[in-house]
């Protein structure tokens, strides 16, 4: 029914709600951890893709057991497992696959961000940039979904960015 679609379509200002928050905890690691960006890029896999690991894993065991996997191809699954099927299809652990990008780019957006509040803006409007290109002008199937995919995860980017310029903010006034 139309209501319980309303009731979850707030399950997004959640996800978005996350990826902010992300961000200003990102900014305050990076902030903490500043000498030593391997260490820093270590801890963060260990956190998320482990446990991910470990829990997709065992999903794919299962599903693939019961039958209920879409696909038996050994590509696919490492794809999927990987999260780079997400990209390719939509399918997979979209949030894993959203935020790896996210926590790769994070020690350089926090250093630029440190330096000037400007580049925060400069990177949310290339996010939005790439959320209006147009797909129909596209010919090739596998690029449309490669690019729908990543305007939808490119929406979270923005609050994930936003989120460590508002810690920049905090951290800034901490100090005066």
């Amino acid at each position: 029914p139309l209501i319980f679609h309303y009731i979850l379509s707030f399950g997004n200002i959640g996800v978005d709600l996350f990826f902010l928050l992300s961000g200003v905890g990102i900014y305050y690691s990076l902030y903490n951890n500043k000498k030593n960006t391997y260490r820093w890029y270590a801890y963060r896999f260990k956190k998320l893709m482990i446990p991910y690991l470990i829990i997709t894993i065992l999903f794919v065991a299962i599903k693939l057991y019961l039958g209920l996997f879409s696909s038996t191809e050994i590509g696919f699954i490492i794809r999927y497992v990987l999260t780079i099927q997400f990209w390719l299809s939509h399918q997979g652990a979209w949030f894993v696959a959203a935020i790896i990008p996210m926590y790769l780019l994070a020690p350089i957006l926090y250093k630029h961000i440190r330096k000037n509040s400007f580049i925060a803006i400069l990177f949310i409007l290339i996010c939005y940039i790439v959320d209006i290109i147009p797909l129909q002008y596209f010919d090739n199937k596998i690029i449309v979904d490669i690019l729908n995919n990543i305007q939808f995860a490119s929406i979270r980017v923005n609050c994930f960015i936003l989120g460590m310029w508002i810690a920049k903010k905090i951290e800034q006034k901490q100090r005066d």
